[in-house]
């Protein structure tokens, strides 16, 4: 298949979207994980002004990362999704904390009342774990804060413990290097870590009567599962290793097959139900709507604005990126008029 080619239909929609004003930029990259199919930018930014904070970053999607990370572990025999987290955390390992596993974790099943992780904006990793080791847990039954930090914060100290390196370093050498993610960052920019401390600020006085912390911030940090960005292909390229088929890393096909079975409910993105959970990823059609199968799996991130999906049965990851949309249409509407072209373009050629 000739690049390009692929999404005619959804290119067009995307120029369309531009050109009426509706966004400033769409990016769209589709991939079978063996190959790159077919992707595209369509942009009214102007070239100086690219790679500023008019572009988003990857957000909660960055948590695919995550996922592929853990699954790498298992497969190596080094972790295992049944294991108690004290195991590898062993200052959590108190009377506060009930008994939760790694796949807890990774399905979105911890409940905690404040998003305590948001405090790494301030503190030394160690401090936050502290924090989390007096953490209140909700009585069980009981859904508490909505944990974008902490469930990323957990499972990055995870890798760190098990594999005795950073999770920045971890997560080149195991995933972004062997797919030739070549415009991937993991650490935030200077002026993203100042937009990250204000949200932290913003998560804790919202969720917890105690103060955020100190007034510095941790600047050119990589949050895991938070502060990566980088280009739609990149991140269609992460999602694809999942697939059935895939290539690229050793990740065995039973182990992506458990990681994409529903485990739990929890919330993503700006969805406002719960949604189904497998281990480090959403697994819900309503992800990407009902135009594409069931098995469906991926994220959202930027409240919406970035969103990687696989679909098993066409057997393609795709990734979308929306800036701007300023058109009087609801974001989510605007978003499922993308996908729909996307999904009519790849059933034409893959279906």
């Amino acid at each position: 298949m000739d690049s390009g080619e692929l999404l005619a239909s959804t290119r067009r929609t995307a120029q369309a979207c531009v050109a009426e004003g509706t966004f400033t930029q769409v990016e769209v990259s589709v991939s079978d994980g063996v190959r790159d199919l077919d992707g595209f930018t369509v942009t009214s930014i102007p070239s100086e002004k690219r790679g500023t904070t008019l572009l988003p970053l990857w957000t909660c999607t960055g948590k695919s990362l995550l996922a592929a990370g853990v699954g790498l572990l298992v497969a190596a025999g080094r972790a295992a999704f049944e294991d108690p987290l004290p195991r590898y955390l062993p200052e959590l390992d108190t009377g506060r904390w009930p008994r939760v596993r790694l796949a807890d974790v990774l399905s979105n099943s911890l409940s905690l009342r404040c998003d305590e992780a948001a405090r790494s904006a301030f503190r030394d990793n160690s401090d936050v774990l502290t924090s989390l080791r007096y953490a209140t847990v909700p009585e069980s039954g009981t859904r508490g804060a909505e944990l974008l930090w902490t469930t990323g914060f957990l499972i990055g100290q995870v890798i760190e413990r098990i594999t005795g390196e950073p999770c920045e370093r971890f997560l080149r050498e195991e995933i972004i290097h062997p797919l030739a993610m070549t415009e991937t960052l993991l650490a935030a920019r200077p002026h993203r870590a100042v937009e990250y401390a204000t949200e932290a600020a913003r998560v804790l006085r919202a969720s917890s009567d105690r103060p955020a912390g100190p007034t510095d911030i941790r600047r050119d940090l990589f949050w895991p599962g938070m502060s990566t960005d980088g280009s739609m292909r990149d991140l269609a390229r992460v999602l694809a290793v999942f697939l059935p088929g895939a290539r690229g890393l050793a990740l065995p096909a039973e182990i992506a097959a458990r990681m994409t079975t529903p485990h739990s409910t929890g919330t993503e993105g700006d969805t406002a139900v719960s949604l189904a959970w497998g281990l480090g990823v959403v697994v819900d059609r309503r992800l990407a709507g009902p135009r594409f199968s069931a098995a469906t799996f991926g994220h959202f991130g930027l409240e919406g604005r970035v969103l990687a999906f696989a679909d098993p049965v066409l057997g393609v990851s795709i990734a979308v990126r929306l800036c701007g949309s300023k058109g009087r249409l609801s974001l989510p509407l605007l978003r499922s008029a993308i996908i729909h072209a996307v999904r009519t373009d790849v059933r034409a050629r893959c279906g």
